[in-house]
């Protein structure tokens, strides 16, 4: 299978280096999950890329061109997706999650295409690839040290067995210095009582839930159901409608690590009620962290080549939806909005 992929990736090295046609547009192309589990957060960066790229070519003679390929939540659709990407010569590619992302990275890399990647896999942020999301380190900081201050001493685990749950597992394992139990489940059950059961039996002070979609809010109402009113941590995956919704009269008593937007700045407010007008929704925080990373990455327009416009990325600062938008170390940083939510 990785020599399979392998070669994949070096024949698509070879169809982005042949390819020498140029054009007078800035091309952005979004490599997203429009169908599959990880939909949800694909069909926002797309909708973003396209409001952004509307509002530009209304603006300005040097337009803009987004196309988007659906990785179908994927990794291995996500690399049959570049080979289209590389023959369009993309200047910026859009991707999450980190599966995908990672997949690609060292294809993206050697051909020196600056990428924004949305996830929170601490091993994005390296060479062309910018990550445009808080690390799993980031988050378990700040629910650990919540954890301290409320004398948990004592905590069960719960991941799934993929790149977003092993990340944030591997943060928390880092990180806490109490008991902890944990258990794997497979990215495809619905079932978790077997897991919460035998973390039950070790009479945790919490318990920490790693997911996404309804299928976070499902695990939740089964944790309900065996523990009762425990506290439940999570990450920021677990602010979205989908959980709340699918969780019920169950979401309660859960604390979690998300970013904080303060919808009362002129900036954000315009901006939501702009989205709200064009969408008929509240954006989400893909959305607008979406479209901190296209404000960013316009501002070096124009640019003389790969190498400048990664180099003006990394040391340029710009007014983004959230305030002072700037790269430290390949990451955009959030940390002065990241904050802890209790529900």
């Amino acid at each position: 299978m990785k020599l399979a992929m392998t070669m994949t990736l070096l024949l698509l090295l070879s169809v982005a280096c042949g390819n020498t046609e140029k054009t007078n547009e800035i091309h952005i192309a979004g490599l997203l999950p429009l169908t599959g589990d990880f939909a949800l957060y694909g069909t926002d960066e797309a909708a973003i890329a396209d409001f952004f790229v509307e509002e530009w070519n209304r603006d300005h003679e040097l337009k803009l061109n987004f196309f988007v390929e659906d990785t179908q939540s994927n990794a291995r659709v996500a690399v049959s997706a570049l080979q289209k990407l590389l023959v369009q010569e993309s200047d910026v590619v859009i991707i999450t999650p980190a599966p995908a992302a990672l997949a690609v990275q060292s294809v993206l890399n050697e051909n020196r295409i600056l990428s924004f990647a949305v996830d929170v896999n601490p091993n994005l942020a390296k060479g062309y690839m910018v990550q445009n999301w808080p690390t799993s380190d980031e988050y378990a900081k700040q629910t650990i040290a919540e954890m301290r201050r409320k004398n948990h001493t004592k905590m069960g685990l719960i991941y799934r067995n993929d790149e977003l749950g092993s990340s944030v597992k591997d943060s928390i394992i880092a990180l806490f210095d109490g008991d902890l139990f944990v258990e794997a489940t497979d990215p495809e059950t619905k079932d978790f009582r077997a897991q919460i059961t035998k973390i039950s039996a070790k009479t945790p002070d919490a318990i920490f839930i790693i997911g996404s979609g309804a299928t976070l809010g499902l695990a939740i109402k089964q944790i309900r159901a065996i523990m009762g009113n425990i506290t439940i941590y999570s990450g920021p995956e677990i602010g979205y409608p989908d959980v709340q919704e699918s969780t019920g009269e169950d979401f309660h008593n859960i604390v979690y690590a998300d970013l904080n937007f303060d919808y009362t700045q002129p900036k954000l407010k315009a901006f939501k009620e702009k989205y709200v007008a064009h969408f008929g929704r509240e954006p989400s925080p893909d959305s607008i962290v979406g479209y901190n990373a296209i404000v960013l990455f316009t501002s070096c327009i124009p640019f003389e080549s790969k190498e400048a416009l990664l180099t003006c990325v990394k040391n340029t600062e710009v007014e983004g939806l959230t305030g002072k938008v700037s790269v430290k170390n390949n990451l955009i940083d959030y940390s002065e909005i990241m904050t802890l939510q209790t529900v």
